[in-house]
Formats: C-alpha cells, structure tokens, sequence
C-alpha cells in the first residue's frame, strides 16, 4: 500500500503497489492547488534534474544602420534588449537597452529657375509649370515636390525650349527628378532624373512626360533601412541562446520580441550566431523578463519535463491542507505523466536562486 509522506499530504509509490488500486482521483481543484503551491513557492527555481547555472548578459548591444534594404523609416530610433536562454528554456534577466537612429529624410528641394529660349526646341506657346523632387540612391526614393515655377511661352514661334537651372542639391541627395505640367495639364508627370553633379536640364519638348508617374505625396528617402544587432564581443556563452527584443517607443517593451536566435553559425557546429539583421518586421508576442528575477510563472512555464520511473513518482492522495509556505530544498514538480489513475508528479532535487 501507499505509506503518506510528510510532502503536504502526498503519497509514495511502495513496493507491489498499482495504479488501479492504490491510485487516488485528481481533481481540478487538486491540480490548481498544486499550480499555486509551484506559483507561489517556487518562484525563481529551475528545474534540470541538476544544479542551475545563474547567468546574466554581460556583454552589450551594437546596433549598426544599414540603407540597404529594409523598411525601417527614416528618422527612427530603435531601441533594444537581449536576454540569454539556457537549454531548458530559463531566460535570464535583460541586458542594458541599446538605441540607434535612422538617418533624417533628405530635405525637398527648392525652386528651379527658368529661362526660355525661341530656338533649339519644339514646345509650343503657353504656360509651362515645374516642381523638382530630390532623390537618393535610386530615383524612386525621392523628396516631396518643391514649390513650383512656371514660365510663359509667347506666341509666334513653335521651336522654343526652357532651360531649368537647379538650385543647391540637398544634403545626401544623390540627383533631381523633374516634373512638367504643360499648357492645358491638370497635373505634374515625370519628365526626367539628372544625377549630380549636374546643375541643370533644357526642356526641348522632345521627350514625352511619364503619365503613369507624378510628384510623390510623402518623402520616400533614407526609407529602406534594417539594423544589424551584434552582441560587442562577437560570442554567445556556450549552451546559450538568445532573444532579441525591439520596440520604437522607450522603455515600452509590451509585445517586442523580435527574434528567438537559435541559428548556428555552421550546421552542427553549436556556435550560435552573435547577430541578427532587423529587417524592420513586426515583433511578436513576448516581453523580456523585469531586470531583477524571473517570475514564477514563466519559471514554471519552463520545468524540464524528464521522464521518470515508478520508484520515483509520487502521486496526490490530499491537497486540501497544503500551506502556502516556502518549500523546501526537496521540491515537487509536475511530470508529463498522467492516467486516469492519477496525476503523477516527480521528486527531483532543485537548486534556488
């Protein structure tokens, strides 16, 4: 038969007993008695079948600025935290946060100024109007429209051609887009791009505009950047991942987690990668731990679940009087085991911090 113990009305498994008749019903309640004694009790306790080993991030972040590629905006400042993962899943307290910005739009640009000339071209007499957009690396990524100038053809010739002269390029522009509303026009088309270090564009009426492209509503540069994040000294500690957590809004890390980096710098080399490329993507679900100690229920969330024997199971003969007081160095965690003949929990001996 079962002998009691003195484990808070728990039972052990003697020699010759069996389930179907030794065994006792574990009720709902029973279990959620169980869940808060663990909650409550074991706050701050790992569970690996041996003793834990207490880390914190030592090492910092270096977030580096890439333009690249990516879609974090101009203008950004991200902040970020890691925190270290053992192998059963502990996370341990987060580093100190790192912050990094992302470089300003380019400023729009000013007025062109015009000059017509009665020869050299084929623009016909009329109000001719310009905005110029700067642009960066590709002409695409480009400012919003400057304010507009516009020139009038007179009447009597039919080769006339205007001449713009561009104002100082912006800081970081790498060359002016320029838009044409010709007489009659409801609006400005894409007529030409003119890299630096050009300072000017003769508009002959020779090249067609670009219907299907006009002034851009917002300011596109310095808009496709990622963040490559680096642990300082280039190493993970051995038998360790980690989580890398982001948020745009300081000391706000509600849902921030970014990524979980388990990835190994070669396959089967145990070598985890000490950097991750922020391509800007949402983060998910997940917030670091609060910067003294773990919770007990994210600690209970990660016991290590270990097989075990029958000699070493305990099972719930009574919960109803147990004492919410701290446990001692012999703990009972739950095991993965259970029948309709009673919920099986496992005694293992855990070390505190």
């Amino acid at each position: 038969m079962a002998e009691p113990t003195d484990h808070y009305g728990l039972s052990r498994l003697g020699p010759a007993d069996d389930f179907s008749d030794d065994g006792y019903k574990f009720t709902d309640r029973d279990r959620e008695a169980i869940d808060r004694l663990l909650y409550l009790g074991a706050e701050g306790h790992i569970h690996s079948g041996a003793a834990s080993s207490a880390i914190s991030p030592s090492d910092t972040l270096t977030p580096t600025v890439s333009t690249a590629g990516g879609s974090i905006p101009a203008g950004t400042r991200a902040y970020y935290k890691y925190t270290l993962v053992d192998v059963n899943g502990a996370e341990s307290i987060p580093s100190a946060e790192q912050f990094v910005d992302t470089p300003l739009p380019i400023s729009d640009p000013a007025v062109p100024t015009l000059v017509t000339t009665s020869t050299g071209g084929v623009l016909l007499p009329g109000n001719y109007y310009y905005v110029l957009t700067a642009y960066t690396t590709v002409n695409t990524q480009e400012t919003k429209a400057s304010a507009p100038a516009y020139l009038t053809v007179p009447v009597g010739t039919s080769t006339n051609a205007i001449t713009l002269t561009f104002p100082t390029i912006p800081a970081g522009a790498n060359g002016f887009n320029v838009y044409r509303k010709k007489p009659g026009g409801f609006r400005y088309d894409y007529l030409a791009s003119v890299a630096s270090p050009g300072t000017s564009y003769t508009d002959t009426g020779s090249v067609a505009e670009d219907c299907n492209r006009t002034v851009p509503i917002k300011n596109s540069t310095n808009g496709a950047n990622s963040v490559v994040v680096a642990l300082t000294s280039g190493v993970v500690p051995v038998g360790y991942t980690w989580r890398l957590y982001r948020t745009y809004n300081v000391g706000d890390y509600d849902n921030s987690l970014l990524h979980w980096v388990v990835e190994e710098t070669a396959e089967g080399s145990g070598i985890i990668a000490f950097q991750y490329t922020d391509l800007g993507v949402a983060t998910s679900i997940g917030s670091p731990p609060p910067p003294t100690k773990r919770s007990a229920l994210q600690v209970r969330s990660n016991l290590l679940m270990q097989p075990i024997s029958k000699a070493d199971c305990l099972w719930v003969q009574s919960v109803g009087s147990l004492s919410l007081r701290p446990l001692p160095t012999q703990v009972l965690c739950r095991s993965t085991q259970e029948s309709s003949f009673g919920f099986l929990i496992c005694q293992r001996q855990l070390s505190f911090r």
